[in-house]
């Protein structure tokens, strides 16, 4: 699901994934294990990579966020607290140790980019599009 947005998302650019990998600071070839699904991606190059393609994540049935992947756990912490699923379910559904999952959710530690995919899909949410856009209140 996250390897194929991004896959896309790099297709739409019209940037090679090997000149993408390159703007990252990545090697090409680690960067096309990990969108292959040989290897997992390091949790800073994952939001680098978001960001530089205007992404990041937010409900599916939304399809946009204004929150920028550099927020990743407010993001979570957000969405937990909209759909009442509590750091026992998620843990439960995905594997992942609680102290993890916590330890996320407050900035203390970083999580993997596949601990990342499985919470969430428990918690409904998606690579989708990052805009800035403030709403203005009426």
């Amino acid at each position: 699901m996250v390897r194929e947005k991004i896959r896309q998302a790099i297709n739409e650019s019209g940037m090679s994934h090997s000149q993408f990998s390159r703007e990252l600071g990545m090697c090409s070839t680690n960067f096309n294990a990990w969108i292959n699904g040989a290897r997992t991606l390091p949790f800073p190059f994952f939001i680098k990579a978001l960001n530089m393609l205007g992404l990041s994540v937010g409900p599916k049935s939304v399809g946009f966020s204004y929150i920028p992947a550099d927020d990743l756990p407010e993001i979570f912490y957000m969405q937990m607290r909209q759909t009442g699923i509590k750091i026992c379910d998620i843990a439960r559904q995905t594997g992942i140790d609680p102290s993890v999952l916590s330890a996320f959710l407050t900035g203390a530690r970083r999580m993997s980019t596949n601990n990342i995919e499985k919470a969430m899909e428990v918690l409904g949410l998606g690579i989708v599009r990052c805009t800035t856009s403030a709403v203005s209140a009426v």
